[in-house]
């Protein structure tokens, strides 16, 4: 228990002094000190992250619980009651009530004015004769009066009930407090400040106000270029907040492929309005990332509005992932125009096409996330000595593509291709295929006139 959390409490419980007269040194009075007090609670209020409302709400109901305890120990302090005495425990009732400028309290015991001869338990009735005897004031049968209670009768057993209570429910108040904050952040980017770096189990502690994280330097929620220094501030995507711990654990990291999409909504505002749409995301956290983009007007560029006035856009992204490259793809609703935009910056001259792809009436969105679902192997085809590009560093630009696509893809250059008889259909003539299919989804590239073919002809399928 805090310091200001025992004087807010230590309040209700004021010693009155007689003299020197030691059986009065601890006598209840419900006297407090208001100013004192109402500081307290602020201060409480501030660490708990509970308002100040909900936390005098949780001292009346410690203060109500401890005083039925401390008159009825048989019934409020016991388990296992019968249900008769259930019942009769759900009637007893009390009030606490603070004075409007804080300077008292006082308690009553509620109890249901009842005809001496009905009168059931004393506990919670109480026959208009006995009650005029105590107030001189008459009620009818059935009113609820308050009759107050003699605080001086309280002792040291009480307030320590009443600490015991109170600390249990503004930490559960506090947990909720917390959880409910960071649920409002979940699926969002959050930054965290560096406060620990253990050095023997290779561990980041992060701070994020009232919740922390635990990552280790090795784990797959950091990216391999994060190296940070206590006092760093940092950038994660929240996942999840941990209920199992208190105060919470967040469950945060920079690997996701969320990380990059909320990335883009912060540095791209045409994505925050639904100008452009991010349709799916392909990532090798540290190394690379493709993004299929498209754009719900005509007038907008998809590709261009990402990547900014001078790159600006795309450079904001690229510091926050360490130097991660990303590139933004056209995304195309036909499977074949897809693979072209994916495998960039690589120049596809031609590829394998499965019959499907050109078949109007499927829609590879519908099923291609299904977990049985078999994805096409597809061959692309580049220029002679382009296979570098189209490949990419250790493989990323090929195997992000095919992540991005749902495809198998595998790169060949032209004079493999052709010495290995690979039946491929050339890219000018997918075009003009898929603007057959609808007019509306591509312009088609003019296709070579007959002489110029060449050896390309070798590609294109029967």
């Amino acid at each position: 228990m805090s310091e200001l959390e025992k004087e807010a409490l230590d309040e209700i419980a004021k010693p009155k002094k007689r003299g020197r007269k030691k059986k009065n040194t601890n006598l209840i009075t419900g006297d407090i000190e208001a100013d004192q007090f109402a500081g307290s609670l602020s201060e409480i209020q501030k660490e708990s992250m509970v308002t100040q409302e909900a936390i005098s709400d949780i001292l009346v109901e410690s203060m109500k619980q401890a005083y039925l305890e401390w008159s009825y120990p048989g019934l409020f302090r016991e388990k296992d009651l019968s249900e008769e005495d259930e019942k009769t425990k759900e009637l007893i009732q009390c009030e606490i009530e603070f004075k409007d400028d804080l300077s008292g309290f006082s308690i009553y015991d509620l109890k249901v004015i009842t005809p001496e001869d009905d009168i059931v338990d004393d506990a919670y009735q109480i026959s208009p004769e006995d009650y005029y005897s105590l107030t001189k004031k008459d009620a009818d049968d059935g009113t609820v009066v308050r009759l107050p209670f003699d605080v001086t009768r309280l002792d040291k057993a009480y307030v320590r009930r009443v600490k015991q209570l109170y600390l249990g429910k503004l930490k559960e108040a506090s947990r909720q407090a917390i959880l409910s904050t960071y649920k409002d952040q979940m699926a969002s980017l959050i930054e965290g400040t560096v406060t620990k770096f253990d050095e023997d189990s290779g561990t980041y502690e992060f701070s994020f106000g009232k919740a922390n994280a635990f990552i280790k330097k090795d784990s797959q929620k950091l990216m391999p270029g994060d190296h940070f220094v206590t006092g760093e501030r940092v950038l994660f995507y929240l996942e999840k907040v941990s209920e199992n711990s208190n105060p919470p654990s967040l469950d945060v990291n920079r690997t996701s492929k969320k990380f990059v999409e909320k990335l883009m909504e912060r540095e791209i505002p045409e994505i925050k309005e639904g100008i452009v749409l991010i349709k799916d995301i392909a990532r090798e956290p540290g190394v690379r990332s493709k993004v299929f983009v498209e754009s719900t007007s005509a007038n907008i560029d998809p590709i261009g509005t990402c990547i900014g006035p001078e790159s600006s856009r795309q450079r904001s992204i690229t510091s926050v992932l360490k130097g991660e490259k990303i590139d933004f793809c056209k995304y195309h609703t036909n499977k074949a125009i897809q693979i072209i935009e994916a495998m960039k910056p690589a120049e596809i001259v031609g590829m394998t096409i499965p019959e499907d792809f050109l078949d109007p009436y499927v829609h590879f969105e519908e099923f291609e996330n299904d977990k049985d679902y078999i994805h096409p192997a597809v061959t692309v085809i580049v220029n002679n000595g382009a296979q570098g590009v189209a490949i990419g560093s250790h493989g990323s630009n090929v195997r992000l593509a095919s992540r991005l696509t749902k495809c198998k893809l595998t790169v060949m250059q032209a004079d493999d291709a052709i010495s290995s008889g690979v039946k491929a259909m050339m890219t000018p003539e997918i075009l003009k295929a898929v603007s057959l299919i609808d007019p509306t989804l591509i312009k088609p590239t003019p296709v070579k006139e007959e002489e110029d073919l060449e050896d390309e002809e070798l590609y294109e399928e029967e």
